[in-house]
């Protein structure tokens, strides 16, 4: 079942590619592969290969993509010999094959991954760029554009990846909440979710040590709190990677005092009031609105209720990483605020923030959205409650 998942993935992810060429009225797109010799890491690849999941190859590969066929021109071996979608064809001469294709298919206008300030593209090298004008008389055109969409937009595939792996995070941090003890430390709750997520063969999200992956807020900085402390709030930020994909996701909970059994009546309101503010923030992220726009929806009802942000912006995209390209959620003065949000993506929309008329309670809570034609939904429940460390135990 796993693999015919695999397999829908990649169809999807190459037809949405030649969907995107046909539409921008480009007759192929060619990608170079310079991979080490006996290796089949796909470290160091050009990032638009792994976001195809193209197969890897020994040494030198040619990936020719047109609104109707994708080829690879290899001449040593590929680590899968079938792949939906690809014709693999072996040749001495890999560059002599592509080329040879191109002319006989009349191609004079390519796409090339040719930006160099494009991190999402290693550039064509000059001397090859050069020899495919000589040998085909065609015309280059930067794949940036279309590059843009096809790394933001997520398939119905990538989608529902995404959706269990928040769902999957989610369940890790609401049975967290069953398993911490008063005196945790972050490396402790740390060493917890690593090891619920390796008998799931999960990773961290971003950080491959662990020593910032989960964030462990234990209420404020002020309070000098290192610990799961009674009678205070705390979250917890966390990202799983979960068959490539990666989730983004916080939790509040509040650490009971001996008999207590449930959070006192100012920290719920506070964290209604976050929740609630997430809603608003997901009504706001509709195709075409520029991220500082959906910011200042909620900006001034942050400010309005008296909370102080301790995080610098409110959304970012989220896919294979946990921040990717696309529009960011903060002020008007940051580059990526200016982005426009489009229909296919998939953000995660956190808010950090404190208060004093809250007696300093802080809440940090984060969700996942996907920015659909008419409507932003969800992508996991959200949560519905504080949730409770320690509760009910007995006093002493």
């Amino acid at each position: 079942m796993e693999s015919n998942t695999h397999d829908t993935l990649r169809s999807e992810k190459l037809h949405q590619a030649q969907r995107l060429l046909a539409g921008h009225g480009i007759p192929a797109w060619v990608i170079v592969q310079h991979a080490p010799m006996f290796t089949l890491s796909n470290i160091g690849r050009d990032p638009a290969l792994n976001l195809l999941e193209a197969p890897t190859a020994f040494e030198l590969a040619l990936y020719a993509i047109t609104p109707n066929e994708a080829h690879i021109f290899f001449n040593f071996m590929l680590t899968e010999q079938a792949t939906p979608g690809w014709t693999a064809t072996r040749v001495i001469a890999p560059f002599e094959a592509l080329t040879g294709w191109l002319n006989e298919k009349g191609i004079k206008r390519i796409a090339v991954n040719s930006d160099p300030v494009d991190p999402r593209n290693d550039g064509l090298s000059a001397s090859l760029a050069q020899a495919l004008v000589e040998k085909t008389h065609c015309s280059l055109t930067s794949s940036s554009n279309f590059l843009t969409t096809l790394w933001q937009v997520k398939t119905l595939a990538e989608e529902q990846g995404l959706r269990f792996s928040q769902h999957e995070s989610a369940a890790a941090l609401e049975a967290l909440a069953g398993a911490m003890q008063i005196g945790w430390t972050q490396p402790q709750i740390s060493e917890w979710l690593r090891c619920w997520g390796a008998t799931r063969a999960y990773t961290y999200g971003w950080e491959s040590d662990y020593s910032t992956c989960p964030i462990v807020g234990f209420g404020l900085p002020k309070h000098h709190y290192e610990q799961v402390t009674p009678k205070q709030t705390m979250y917890v930020d966390f990202s799983f990677v979960v068959r490539g994909f990666c989730s983004d996701i916080q939790r509040t909970y509040y650490v009971c005092a001996p008999g207590e059994t449930e959070a006192p009546a100012h920290i719920a309101q506070a964290f209604r009031f976050g929740m609630d503010t997430i809603d608003v923030l997901r009504r706001s992220c509709r195709p075409g609105v520029r991220g500082y726009e959906a910011f200042e929806a909620v900006a001034s009802l942050v400010e309005a209720e008296g909370f102080r942000f301790t995080f610098p912006h409110v959304g970012h995209p989220i896919g294979r990483s946990v921040n990717t390209s696309g529009a960011v959620m903060e002020p008007h003065t940051a580059l990526r605020a200016q982005m426009s949000i489009q229909a296919g993506e998939v953000y995660s929309l956190p808010l950090r923030f404190w208060s004093e008329k809250y007696n300093d309670c802080i809440i940090g809570v984060e969700e996942v959205v996907h920015v659909g034609e008419t409507a932003t939904t969800y992508l996991s429940p959200p949560q519905d409650r504080v949730w409770l460390v320690n509760a009910g135990m007995p006093t002493t």
